[in-house]
């Protein structure tokens, strides 16, 4: 029964606030947004503060009593997290679609999508693991409740990581695509030069009418684009602040992020980390109270009994295996981002040495102002690629970090 009990209650919790947002029932006119700019841990702050879902997790969760807890049993039996779960869904399509409707000379654009929809993906399985692994089980007496409540409070603790978690992921997606549309605003810069040179070209007939109309359909498709782009961040900022308690009308963009610092580097330790993944997992923690309860009604001479005991020894056999393998997976993301970071640096010294020497020339005459702007470009770049790359290497730690708590995704 204490299953049941538990997907009931949090079942309905999700369903009351997250499918009904505050408002009334007719949606205004959209009003423009008032912007917040939040870090890591300002997010997280404010999921666990204002987040209406995970408020009422924590007030089911720390004001149920053996009355209520049997009457909700009955009363809300069968709701799941499928609330939360079409939310994920809904920020994922919205992915989807500005990856379609992007161009086909947007690569990279294309990538971070498919590298974040990979992520957030990840997010909304963990949900509907935890939907799906919560077994109806009837309870013989109210005396056992207890052990029920504390289960809802472990899944409570749980869900409200995965929502927090899915924030700062969807806070450093936006990062990621404000660092991709300032390299779409360079190269639109990039083309404006070279267009006007092409224009004066033309003009002098040393250019044809095909060059420069090549370059103005360039332009228009970047210059979409970053449109498209812009108006993304601004949904996802939207989506964010929903996530954070905010009201409809806000939007959250992020501040300063930070930097990994050498120090957390050296302090991780795959073998003290992943002991303490196991620890904290919610779903090794899931396989192994189904242990527990498989040999509480274990009798040797009961075949049934037998068989589900060796079944869930191996199901929790396979989820710490699994763990093991995912968290390693994150330990090694850690690592190849740190090297990938050192990569980006060595490269943005040199092209700063480029410009320098560029710069040098110009003054003197020996390239021209459209030569020396393009080594500005390409030292800007490479320095903008440092800052990606930091990036992704803060994003590969926070989920480290988030699987030493016990999340650990497919995405990792």
């Amino acid at each position: 029964m204490k299953k049941t009990m538990i997907a009931a209650l949090l079942g309905a919790v999700l369903c009351v606030s997250a499918v009904m947002p505050a408002g009334a029932a007719q949606q205004p006119e959209p009003a423009e947004l008032t912007v917040r700019e939040m870090g890591l841990r300002g997010v997280a702050a404010a999921v666990e503060k204002n987040n209406p879902t995970v408020q009422a997790l924590r007030k089911t969760a720390a004001g149920i009593d053996t009355a209520s807890a049997v009457s909700a049993q009955f009363a809300q039996q069968g709701v799941m997290l499928g609330a939360q779960i079409a939310m994920y869904q809904s920020l994922i399509g919205g992915l989807e679609q500005a990856m379609e409707a992007a161009g086909k000379d947007q690569a990279d654009l294309k990538a971070v999508y498919q590298a974040h929809i990979a992520l957030l993906t990840a997010q909304s399985a963990g949900l509907e693991q935890v939907r799906d692994g919560l077994p109806a089980q009837e309870q013989a007496a109210v005396s056992q409740i207890e052990d029920a409540v504390y289960q809802l409070e472990k899944q409570a603790d749980y869900v409200a990581d995965q929502i927090t978690q899915g924030a700062q992921t969807l806070l450093l997606t936006i990062r990621s695509l404000q660092y991709t549309g300032e390299q779409l605003d360079r190269q639109l810069a990039a083309v404006d030069r070279s267009m006007a040179v092409l224009e004066v070209q033309q003009q002098i007939g040393m250019a044809g009418a095909l060059q420069v109309e090549t370059a103005r359909r360039q332009r228009d498709n970047l210059a979409m684009n970053a449109d498209m782009l812009d108006g993304q961040i601004e949904t996802l900022g939207n989506s964010l602040a929903l996530l954070c308690g905010m009201d409809a009308a806000s939007a959250v963009l992020p501040a300063a992020l930070g930097k990994v610092s050498e120090a957390e580097l050296r302090a991780m330790d795959l073998e003290k980390d992943l002991a303490a993944a196991r620890k904290s997992s919610f779903i090794v923690w899931q396989k192994r109270d189904a242990l527990r309860q498989a040999q509480n009604t274990y009798d040797k001479d009961i075949e049934s009994t037998v068989h589900a005991v060796q079944a869930a020894e191996a199901a929790l056999d396979a989820a710490q295996e699994e763990l093991r393998a995912r968290f390693t997976t994150l330990f090694r993301t850690v690592q190849d981002k740190k090297t990938a970071v050192q990569a980006a640096r060595t490269a943005a010294e040199q092209a700063a040495r480029t410009l320098h020497t560029s710069e040098v020339k110009y003054r003197q005459g020996m390239i021209s102002r459209l030569a020396y702007q393009q080594a500005q470009d390409e030292a800007a770049s490479a320095a903008q690629a440092v800052e990606t790359a930091e990036l992704e290497l803060l994003t590969a730690y926070q989920q480290y970090q988030w699987g030493r708590q016990g999340l650990v995704s497919a995405a990792g």
